[in-house]
Protein backbone atom coordinates (compact mmCIF):
# COMPACT_ATOMS: atom_id res chain seq x y z
CA UNK A 1 0.00 0.00 0.00
CA UNK A 2 1.52 3.31 -1.02
CA UNK A 3 2.04 5.94 1.66
CA UNK A 4 0.26 8.74 -0.14
CA UNK A 5 -2.82 6.55 -0.31
CA UNK A 6 -2.61 5.58 3.36
CA UNK A 7 -1.77 9.04 4.61
CA UNK A 8 -4.86 10.65 3.19
CA UNK A 9 -7.21 7.74 3.51
CA UNK A 10 -10.02 10.04 4.52
CA UNK A 11 -8.54 13.43 3.92
CA UNK A 12 -11.52 15.44 2.94
CA UNK A 13 -10.83 18.91 1.70
CA UNK A 14 -13.36 21.63 2.36
CA UNK A 15 -13.41 25.25 1.26
CA UNK A 16 -11.54 27.38 3.76
CA UNK A 17 -14.39 29.88 3.64
CA UNK A 18 -16.37 27.70 6.02
CA UNK A 19 -19.02 26.80 3.46
CA UNK A 20 -18.76 23.03 3.62
CA UNK A 21 -20.42 19.83 4.61
CA UNK A 22 -21.68 21.23 7.93
CA UNK A 23 -24.31 23.23 6.05
CA UNK A 24 -27.58 21.52 5.19
CA UNK A 25 -27.24 20.08 1.69
CA UNK A 26 -29.27 17.53 -0.20
CA UNK A 27 -26.22 16.01 -1.90
CA UNK A 28 -22.63 15.94 -0.70
CA UNK A 29 -20.42 15.30 -3.71
CA UNK A 30 -17.26 13.27 -3.06
CA UNK A 31 -14.96 12.94 -6.07
CA UNK A 32 -11.73 11.04 -6.45
CA UNK A 33 -9.44 10.02 -9.27
CA UNK A 34 -8.87 6.47 -8.03
CA UNK A 35 -10.38 3.62 -10.02
CA UNK A 36 -13.38 1.57 -9.02
CA UNK A 37 -12.25 -1.22 -6.71
CA UNK A 38 -9.11 0.58 -5.53
CA UNK A 39 -8.37 1.06 -1.83
CA UNK A 40 -9.16 4.76 -2.13
CA UNK A 41 -12.52 4.09 -3.80
CA UNK A 42 -13.39 1.43 -1.22
CA UNK A 43 -12.46 3.84 1.56
CA UNK A 44 -14.55 6.64 0.06
CA UNK A 45 -17.51 4.31 -0.39
CA UNK A 46 -17.27 3.08 3.19
CA UNK A 47 -17.04 6.69 4.39
CA UNK A 48 -20.16 7.53 2.37
CA UNK A 49 -22.01 4.49 3.73
CA UNK A 50 -21.25 5.43 7.33
CA UNK A 51 -22.06 9.11 6.87
CA UNK A 52 -25.27 8.38 4.98
CA UNK A 53 -26.36 6.07 7.79
CA UNK A 54 -25.81 8.85 10.33
CA UNK A 55 -27.45 11.49 8.14
CA UNK A 56 -30.61 9.36 8.08
CA UNK A 57 -31.91 10.88 4.84
CA UNK A 58 -31.18 14.54 5.70
CA UNK A 59 -28.52 14.53 2.99
CA UNK A 60 -26.64 11.94 0.99
CA UNK A 61 -22.95 11.53 0.18
CA UNK A 62 -22.44 10.48 -3.43
CA UNK A 63 -19.06 9.09 -4.49
CA UNK A 64 -17.74 9.65 -8.01
CA UNK A 65 -14.56 7.68 -8.68
CA UNK A 66 -12.30 7.16 -11.72
CA UNK A 67 -11.92 10.92 -12.35
CA UNK A 68 -15.60 11.21 -13.34
CA UNK A 69 -15.58 14.79 -12.04
CA UNK A 70 -12.15 15.64 -13.45
CA UNK A 71 -8.53 15.25 -12.48
CA UNK A 72 -7.34 16.02 -8.94
CA UNK A 73 -6.56 19.66 -9.76
CA UNK A 74 -9.99 20.10 -11.37
CA UNK A 75 -11.71 18.63 -8.33
CA UNK A 76 -9.78 20.86 -5.93
CA UNK A 77 -10.90 23.86 -7.99
CA UNK A 78 -14.50 22.62 -7.86
CA UNK A 79 -14.23 22.44 -4.07
CA UNK A 80 -13.06 26.05 -3.95
CA UNK A 81 -16.01 27.01 -6.18
CA UNK A 82 -18.44 25.04 -4.02
CA UNK A 83 -19.65 22.73 -6.80
CA UNK A 84 -18.07 19.72 -5.09
CA UNK A 85 -17.64 19.09 -1.37
CA UNK A 86 -15.09 16.34 -0.68
CA UNK A 87 -12.12 14.84 -2.45
CA UNK A 88 -9.34 12.37 -1.83
CA UNK A 89 -6.44 13.75 -3.86
CA UNK A 90 -3.88 11.18 -4.89
CA UNK A 91 -0.75 13.11 -5.82
CA UNK A 92 -1.69 16.73 -6.48
CA UNK A 93 -1.11 18.22 -3.04
CA UNK A 94 2.70 18.61 -3.40
CA UNK A 95 2.05 20.81 -6.46
CA UNK A 96 -0.20 23.02 -4.33
CA UNK A 97 1.76 23.03 -1.07
CA UNK A 98 5.30 21.62 -1.16
CA UNK A 99 5.01 20.40 2.44
CA UNK A 100 2.83 17.54 1.18
CA UNK A 101 5.75 16.08 -0.82
CA UNK A 102 6.80 14.30 2.36
CA UNK A 103 4.18 11.66 1.59
CA UNK A 104 5.83 10.85 -1.74
CA UNK A 105 8.92 9.52 0.05
CA UNK A 106 8.97 5.72 -0.20
CA UNK A 107 8.69 3.72 2.99
CA UNK A 108 8.46 6.83 5.17
CA UNK A 109 5.81 5.42 7.48
CA UNK A 110 6.58 2.15 9.24
CA UNK A 111 3.09 1.42 10.59
CA UNK A 112 -0.12 3.06 11.86
CA UNK A 113 1.48 3.93 15.20
CA UNK A 114 4.17 5.85 13.36
CA UNK A 115 1.52 7.54 11.24
CA UNK A 116 -0.31 8.57 14.42
CA UNK A 117 2.86 10.32 15.60
CA UNK A 118 3.07 12.13 12.27
CA UNK A 119 -0.61 13.03 12.59
CA UNK A 120 -0.08 14.44 16.08
CA UNK A 121 2.69 16.77 14.94
CA UNK A 122 3.18 17.35 11.24
CA UNK A 123 -0.44 17.18 10.08
CA UNK A 124 -1.99 19.76 12.42
CA UNK A 125 0.98 22.08 12.72
CA UNK A 126 2.42 22.05 9.20
CA UNK A 127 0.15 20.45 6.60
CA UNK A 128 -3.17 22.00 7.62
CA UNK A 129 -1.80 25.58 7.60
CA UNK A 130 -0.02 24.94 4.27
CA UNK A 131 -3.27 23.77 2.64
CA UNK A 132 -5.26 26.63 4.16
CA UNK A 133 -2.88 29.15 2.58
CA UNK A 134 -4.17 27.83 -0.74
CA UNK A 135 -7.86 27.94 0.18
CA UNK A 136 -8.18 24.29 1.23
CA UNK A 137 -8.92 22.92 4.67
CA UNK A 138 -8.16 19.26 5.39
CA UNK A 139 -10.95 17.91 7.56
CA UNK A 140 -9.10 14.86 8.78
CA UNK A 141 -6.45 12.27 8.28
CA UNK A 142 -7.04 8.52 8.25
CA UNK A 143 -10.61 9.00 9.35
CA UNK A 144 -9.68 11.18 12.31
CA UNK A 145 -11.45 14.48 12.71
CA UNK A 146 -9.43 17.51 13.53
CA UNK A 147 -9.96 19.04 16.95
CA UNK A 148 -12.52 21.91 17.00
CA UNK A 149 -9.79 24.57 17.05
CA UNK A 150 -8.65 23.40 13.58
CA UNK A 151 -12.08 23.06 11.96
CA UNK A 152 -13.68 25.77 9.89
Amino acid sequence: MKLKHIAFCLAALLPATGAGVAQAQEEIIFGLSAATGSLQQQTASEFARRVNEKLDGKAVVKVFDSSQLGKDKDMLQKIKLGTMHLTLPSSTMPDIASEYAIFDLPFLVADREHLTKIDETLFKDVLVPAAMEHGLSPAGNLGKRLPPDHQQ
